[in-house]
């Protein structure tokens, strides 16, 4: 590509690797600031429809980490089925190139749908292809860079930080605990995990009792009532949805108590089903946010006071 490339390299202290190349100047699809600070987007509900599966997998763990919320589907139909179902979202990511129904094609259709016709679409496209005027809200050329994704969306929205430069918490967190009073069981088999979840639970005011593994949860069932479960689904010896399943089968005319929510990398439609069909009440796709958690919990306790 007529660059060079060298490595510096001193002794204890680490490798810096170097490139350089001549490349032309491109232009993205829409004007953003890069330097602005990061809009506020945490709770925005994100539809990604890509039928590469790495595409799907690298949007939503770059639209997670700014706090939002992203369900994933591999085609067109998929995501009119979706709508069709009552999904409801913010905002949704569409594919150019996709066999089928490709994005302006899906596009088409979402703003012909009611209730969908104000939903905002960014569309990813391959360079140099101009999309539709009016079907969009942002076009992005891929591979797209995040902050650039991320400029586009504090454009569409219009989301500032607050006057600190943080994103504020969905729910008043010292507040929580004294509002839902609930007996959290935490179960996950990594003690990384299992620590930085129980110092956020502190911090909303819960202390929650640890679980290594699905065998776990269910002595401790044994041995106390809980209100809500935080069950990692990738778990040795029973995973969090054969657990779940022996919950629900052991405890018919209970209802949903106690309150199960997953903790899970896995954020497509399909491994959300399937949860649902498992017994499953809830969802976090990690990593969370403490403020999405605090939602989490707040669902929880709304939806067992009733019964409390």
């Amino acid at each position: 590509m007529g660059g060079r490339m060298w490595v510096e390299s001193p002794l204890g202290l680490g490798s810096t690797f170097h490139f350089i190349i001549a490349a032309a100047p491109h232009t993205q699809s829409v004007r953003v600031n890069i330097s602005a600070k990061q809009p506020n987007l945490t709770g925005l509900r994100v539809l990604i429809v890509d039928d590469n599966e790495t595409n799907r997998r690298i949007l939503m763990a770059q639209t997670r980490s700014w706090g939002m919320t992203p369900t994933a589907v591999d085609s067109g139909p998929a995501a009119l089925q979706l709508l069709a179902q009552g999904g409801n979202f913010d905002l949704a990511l569409l594919d150019c190139q996709m066999p089928g129904l490709d994005g302006e094609k899906l596009a088409a259709q979402i703003k012909r749908r009611p209730g969908t016709g104000r939903l905002p679409l960014l569309l990813l496209s391959s360079a140099g292809r101009r999309p539709t005027p009016g079907l969009f809200a942002a076009s992005l050329a891929k591979p797209v860079k995040p902050a650039l994704l991320l400029a586009a969306l504090g454009e569409i929205f219009h989301r500032p930080t607050n006057s600190s430069g943080t994103t504020p918490p969905v729910t008043p967190s010292g507040q929580l605990a004294q509002h839902y009073p609930l007996k959290i069981l935490l179960a996950d088999d990594n003690s990384v995990n299992l620590k930085v979840a129980q110092m956020m639970l502190k911090r909303l005011g819960y202390q929650a009792d640890p679980a290594a593994n699905g065998r776990e949860v269910l002595a401790a069932l044994e041995r106390t009532s809980y209100d809500v479960i935080l069950m990692d689904l990738q778990m040795p010896e029973l995973d969090g949805l054969a657990t779940t399943r022996l919950i629900r089968a052991a405890r018919p005319g209970v209802g949903d108590r106690p309150w199960i929510i997953a903790q899970t990398a896995s954020a497509l439609q399909e491994d959300r089903d399937q949860a649902r069909g498992a017994g499953l009440n809830d969802f976090l796709t990690k990593p969370f946010l403490p403020e999405q958690l605090a939602a989490a919990l707040e669902r929880a306790g709304q939806h067992l006071a009733p019964r409390a």
